[in-house]
């Protein structure tokens, strides 16, 4: 099926807009403090939620959104939420609480472990886990690390079949409502591919220091995974989603850049999309994002 997010990918073209320089207002995240990735899956036992789900990764944003990724019967899911932070009661560290989820409390050892009390549906236990690896984000995209939210979108769309002049500009994002102006220009898209976007309405996108990227929906699971191969010069990237549901728009792999515009962050994506389950187009999704507050 068509991966909407690929058909929307942005007329943004690195290689035409050269990259301004980091904006000076760009705000530092409230919890940037307490952004960390813990590795579960590596710890001294385990840890389950009252589903009997396992506990592989907890990561916390800077923006007070936390992602936990967990395990059961061979399957995974991505659990998202927001955290709330308080001082331990007993010892030195900080608890959060994990809205839908529990409680962890953490603290630094020797080392770079933590020591951790995890308390998330399926008893209270005491681990000892290791922070995941950093990727290098440093130099102009440092600040782009962090929770956005999405101001508009421009989609170009080309390919064999394709109508020339697919582009468009559309505040926010919301994928039924490209696909909808897609098929006004003449594109056969069938009503039942059109169907499945309702709900996928982008709230945020998400990039961590620990390689994670994320897309949220107003209606829908988020689209969860990890990017690779990050050029600090150049803002490029590759990503693949874990989670992720086929759709016409966004692919579930594929090339990014990120930009500095006019004081805006952009992120470009570019994917082939397989047409009407026959042919192949390149689509390219150009999100301009706000910081999340």
């Amino acid at each position: 099926m068509l991966a909407i997010a690929a058909l929307l990918l942005p007329a943004v073209s690195c290689k035409k807009t050269p990259a301004n320089q980091v904006p000076a207002n760009i705000p530092t995240p409230e919890n940037e403090i307490h952004q960390t990735k813990l590795d579960f899956a590596k710890a001294s036992s385990d840890v389950l939620t009252k589903d009997g789900e396992k506990v592989e990764t907890i990561e916390l944003t800077g923006g007070k959104k936390y992602l936990g990724t967990l395990s059961k019967d061979g399957k995974k899911a991505v659990k998202i939420g927001k955290y709330t932070v308080k001082a331990a009661k007993a010892s030195a560290g900080y608890t959060y609480e994990l809205e839908g989820l529990g409680t962890i409390t953490i603290k630094v050892q020797s080392g770079g472990n933590y020591d951790v009390t995890a308390d998330l549906g399926g008893g209270a236990v005491d681990v000892t886990v290791t922070e995941a690896t950093r990727v290098n984000t440093s130099g102009n995209f440092a600040a782009a690390f962090q929770d956005w939210t999405v101001k508009s979108v421009t989609v170009n769309v080309t390919g064999d079949g394709i109508p020339a002049g697919i582009s468009k500009t559309f505040t926010g994002c919301d994928l039924l409502e490209i696909a909808n102006y897609v098929k006004s220009m003449n594109v056969s898209l069938n009503e039942s591919v059109l169907e499945k976007l309702q709900g996928y309405s982008v709230t945020g996108v998400s990039l961590s220091a620990f390689g994670t990227f994320a897309i949220d929906f107003a209606g829908k699971p988020a689209f969860v995974g990890s990017y690779s191969g990050f050029n600090p010069a150049a803002g490029s990237f590759q990503y693949k989603f874990e989670s992720f549901d086929e759709n016409l728009l966004i692919s579930g792999a594929a090339d990014g850049v990120l930009t500095w515009v006019n004081g805006d962050l952009v992120l470009s994506i570019t994917g082939n999309v397989t047409y009407n389950e026959s042919k192949t187009y390149k689509a390219i999704l150009g999100f301009v994002l706000a910081p999340a507050k």
